[in-house]
C-alpha cells in the first residue's frame, strides 16, 4: 500500500474517532442536563427540604428525684396535719388570636375535605361518682384514667384511686402525691394522668411554680400496672434561661417515646412565647433510672413566622381502636372550666 493510501486510511480513522468522541460528549451533556433540575425545580426542592426538615433538640439527662409508694403517701398524710387549702386560682392562659398559616411551596390547589367520622358513644356498663371538686381550686382541672383494675383521678386539689366498681380505695392531696418524699418541691398545678397499655404503667405529669424562675415540669411513672405500688418521680427545668414558665401540659406515648408539651409564657407579662416539648426515651423511664430527654425549646415548631399553641401529642393503643373510636384505655380529657 502506498504512503498516500496509508495516510488516507489513518486520517479516516482519526475522523471517525473524533466524531465518536463528539457524540459521546454530546450524550453526556444531554444526560447531565436531563438529570440536573431546573432553577424552578431547585427552588421547589430547597423549599420542600425546609418544610420537611428535622428540628434538632438538646439532649439532657434527668436524674431520679425520688421513689415513693402510694402507701408511704398515705402514711405521710396520717402523720401530718393537712390543713384545708384556701381557695386558689390556677393559671388560666388565653390562647393567642387566630392566625392563618401561609402556604409553603407546592401547589395552591385545595384538597377536598374528608367527611367527619362519627364518634360512636361508648356503652355504659356502670356509673358511679369519681372524685368531686372540693371548691378550693378554680378551675379544678378534672383528669382521670382507667387501667386494668383501677380508676385514678387527679384534680388540682386531690388524687384518688378507685376500683372499677366505684369503691374509693384512698385519696391524698395533689401536694402530697408530688412532694411527700419525692425529692420535688414547689406548687404543682394542671395535673394529667394516663394509663399506658403498651407498657402497663401509669404516667402522670404536672406543672409547678407558675410565673417563677423555678417553673418546672414534673413526671411520675408507676413501677407496675398497680397504682397503689411504687412511683418514680422526675423534675425537668421548664426554661434554662429562667424567663419563661410552663402551662397546660399534655403527654403522648408510643412504644419508643414519651412526649410532653407545654405552652410557654414570660414570667413578667404572661406573653405567649411558643410551645415547648420534652421527648423522653421510653426505655429509660421504664428502667426507673435517669431519663434521657431531648428538649425542644419554646418556638421550636415555628414555620413562616408562626408557631403552634397547645400541641397535642398522640397516644398509641395496645389494641388499635376502630375508626371513629378512641383507645379503649385512653379517657376523654374533660376540662369543663377551660
Amino acid at each position: 500500500m502506498s504512503s498516500y493510501s496509508k495516510n488516507t486510511v489513518l486520517l479516516s480513522i482519526l475522523l471517525v474517532l473524533a466524531f465518536l468522541a463528539m457524540v459521546a460528549s454530546s450524550f453526556i451533556t444531554v444526560v447531565q442536563a436531563r438529570n440536573k433540575p431546573s432553577r424552578s425545580d431547585q427552588v421547589f426542592v430547597e423549599e420542600k427540604s425546609k418544610a420537611q426538615g428535622q428540628v434538632s433538640g438538646e439532649n439532657v439527662v434527668i436524674e431520679v428525684a425520688g421513689t415513693v409508694s402510694w402507701q408511704e403517701m398515705l402514711h405521710y398524710e396520717a402523720n401530718h396535719s393537712i390543713e384545708p387549702e384556701p381557695p386558689t386560682m390556677a393559671p388560666y392562659m388565653q390562647p393567642p388570636e387566630s392566625r392563618e398559616l401561609p402556604a409553603t411551596g407546592g401547589s395552591d390547589r385545595k384538597l377536598p375535605s374528608a367527611p367527619p367520622i362519627p364518634l360512636d358513644p361508648p356503652t355504659t356498663l356502670s356509673s358511679f361518682a369519681g372524685l368531686g371538686d372540693n371548691n378550693t381550686s378554680i378551675p379544678p382541672d378534672t383528669m382521670g384514667a382507667v387501667g386494668p383494675n383501677h380508676l385514678m383521678i387527679m384534680l388540682n386539689t386531690q388524687v384518688r384511686i378507685q376500683n372499677k366498681t366505684g369503691a374509693n380505695l384512698s385519696t391524698v392531696t395533689l401536694d402530697t402525691f408530688w412532694t411527700s418524699g419525692t425529692g420535688l418541691s414547689g406548687n404543682p398545678f394542671d395535673p394529667l394522668i394516663i394509663y399506658d397499655s403498651l407498657s402497663n404503667r401509669w404516667m402522670a405529669i404536672v406543672d409547678a411554680d407558675s410565673r417563677q424562675a423555678t417553673s418546672s415540669v414534673w413526671f411520675a411513672i408507676s413501677d407496675t400496672s398497680d397504682p397503689t405500688g411504687n412511683w418514680t418521680f422526675y423534675g425537668i427545668d421548664a426554661d434554662s434561661g429562667d424567663t419563661l414558665w410552663a402551662d397546660f401540659p399534655d403527654i403522648g406515648v408510643n412504644s419508643t417515646w414519651i412526649a410532653i408539651t407545654n405552652n410557654m409564657f414570660t414570667n413578667a407579662l404572661d406573653i405567649f412565647s411558643g410551645a415547648a416539648m420534652w421527648v423522653i426515651d421510653k426505655s429509660t423511664a421504664l428502667a426507673g433510672g435517669p431519663l434521657t430527654v431531648t428538649t425542644f425549646t419554646a418556638g421550636f415548631d415555628v414555620a413562616g413566622g408562626l408557631g403552634g399553641f397547645t400541641l397535642r401529642p398522640t397516644r398509641r393503643c395496645a389494641q388499635p381502636a376502630l375508626p371513629g373510636q378512641r383507645c379503649p384505655e385512653t379517657p376523654l380529657r374533660p376540662r369543663f372550666t377551660r
